[in-house]
């Protein structure tokens, strides 16, 4: 089912949004064969720096191991340093900068 209230939403992103969502579909669609699945991690700030954000990470990554995936990968902003860096921390490579976008990849089977 269409969601009216979503296509309404999406009116009025701004064209650097649009373009930002562009740029990681394009890198995504780069690597899938190598990278099948996609990490997207959101912690609340009160939840930072606490050790959950490796947790979801090894959690995921052992399942999909388990099921056989054998990558998953993610974009993240050039300027979020904090992002790059704890990504990296767990195992993730860079795989391509592509304008203002890095995509990352972990190698799981």
């Amino acid at each position: 089912m269409f969601d009216t209230q979503y296509y309404t939403r999406s009116l009025q992103l701004s064209d650097e949004y649009i373009k930002w969502a562009k740029d990681a579909y394009i890198l995504h669609e780069k690597y899938k064969e190598d990278y099948p699945a996609h990490l997207h991690i959101d912690l609340l700030p009160a939840y930072q720096r606490g050790g959950y954000g490796g947790k979801l990470v090894a959690a995921l990554s052992e399942h999909l191991a388990a099921k056989g995936i054998k990558g998953v990968m993610l974009t993240t902003g050039t300027s979020n340093t904090t992002a790059n860096n704890f990504y990296k921390k767990y195992g993730f490579e860079e795989l391509e900068i592509y304008d203002t976008d890095i995509a990352f990849g972990k190698k799981l089977v």
